[in-house]
Order: structure tokens, then sequence, then C-alpha cells
């Protein structure tokens, strides 16, 4: 019998073949990964911002004692001092303005429409392909006591 030094060529091959495999298989994954991170980063950034959004919206939804809509897109809230206008864009963008200073929130609030019932201020959001859509209900106590006489509704 003959003693073998080395390997065959078809045995070379296939572990070549194995090499390339797996290598094509973690340049795959590691380019989902970082695809997903950088989603993920993204919807942080958009929820962060709705966030900061709503809470600035409630907290002048919360003291105004006159609310109106123009328009579906348009808010317009009067607590006594210097009117405040929020607008919400098509694209998500929402600026909010009171005396000559805007603030603005990018991709915030996508297709979001408004809508008032008495001292209740419905924010309604469409379904996306990232994001479930729903509703969001602001009360204005400042109207609430106006129409309430200052008593305890």
């Amino acid at each position: 019998m003959q003693n073998r030094r080395g390997y065959l060529l078809l045995e070379i091959m296939i572990v070549l073949g194995l090499v390339v495999v797996a290598g094509s298989m973690a340049i795959h994954l590691t380019h989902w990964s970082l695809n997903y991170m950088s989603a993920t980063q993204i919807a942080d950034s958009r929820n962060a911002a709705l966030d900061q959004c709503v809470a600035q919206l409630r907290r002048d939804v919360w003291k105004a004692s006159e609310i109106a809509t123009p328009d579906a897109k348009t808010l317009l809230l009067d607590a006594g001092n210097d009117p405040i206008t929020w607008q919400f864009a098509a694209d998500g963008l929402v600026t909010r303005t009171q005396a000559k200073q805007s603030q603005t929130w990018e991709a915030a609030a996508a297709g979001a429409s408004i809508t008032i019932d008495h001292a209740t201020v419905e924010m309604t959001f469409p379904d996306t392909p990232e994001s479930r859509g729903g509703s969001l209900a602001l009360i204005s106590q400042a109207k609430l006591l106006l129409t309430s006489g200052g008593k305890n509704p």
C-alpha cells in the first residue's frame, strides 16, 4: 500500500466551496443586521420626535380656553396670551408657532389629521406599512372649566 502525502484536488475544491458558501452567508447576515439596526434607529428617532411633539401638544391643549380647526391639518389654540398654531403636513412635519417663534418636529406625524369635539382634540393617524394607525384624544381642562361655569363638571 502506498503512503498518501497531501490532498486530492477534489477534496480541496469541496473545502473551498464550503468556505465560499459560509462566507457568502456571513456577508448577507452582516448586511441584513446593519440594515435592521439602521431601520431601528430611524424608527426610534421618529418615535422620540412624536413623543416630544405630543407632549407639547398635550400641554398646549390642556390650558387652551379656545380651540379651532380651520382644516384637518391646522389647529388653533388660545390660552389667553399669544395664540398657538399647530400645522400638520402630509409628509409628517409638524410645526408649532407661538409669538413668531416656530418649533418643528420632522416625520413625527405623517398623515395625521385633527378633529375637535367640544373640549377634546382628537389626533388620528393612518395605517402605514411601518405602523398601525390609531387616534389620540387630548382634553382641554381650561375649556371644560369655562363651559361648566367654574363648577366641577
